[in-house]
């Protein structure tokens, strides 16, 4: 759901800077999901000197051993998937708005409906097979 969101917002015309933004967003998904988990995200859990930790310890939050801790360790390992696959599915959505027809939302625009209107009536009827996947 939230590649569909950003991937609305980067099909937006006019909006600068989404060549240089689309690069730097695909590069997590580009390199090896096992080399970006080892060195980026083990040092970010980490229980001393990981950023996450020191954010929830500077909140006054008690920070858990999100890798070695039976309760945490599942946990991490799905936001850490879901986080490799959001770009994926950001440039899925992205090609698949891409093909929508200009005219049905112009035809949209013209019977006095609004963007949610659109959203409702045009994109997601003609996305759900990938909305789906």
């Amino acid at each position: 759901m939230g590649g569909f969101i950003l991937a609305n917002i980067m099909v937006q015309p006019g909006l600068k800077g989404m060549s240089a933004f689309r690069v730097v967003y695909l590069i997590p998904w580009a390199f090896p999901p096992a080399f970006i988990t080892i060195l980026i995200w083990s040092n970010m859990l980490a229980a001393n000197g990981g950023i996450i930790n020191d954010v929830l310890r500077a909140l006054h939050i008690p920070a858990p051993y999100w890798l070695t801790s039976h309760r945490f360790a599942m946990l991490s390992m799905i936001l850490v998937n879901l986080w490799l696959s959001f770009a994926y599915y950001t440039f899925v959505y992205t090609a698949a708005l891409q093909s929508v027809p200009h005219e049905l939302y112009e035809a949209a625009s013209m019977d006095g409906y609004g963007a949610l209107g659109k959203l409702r009536l045009v994109t997601i009827p003609l996305l759900k097979r990938q909305i789906a996947s």
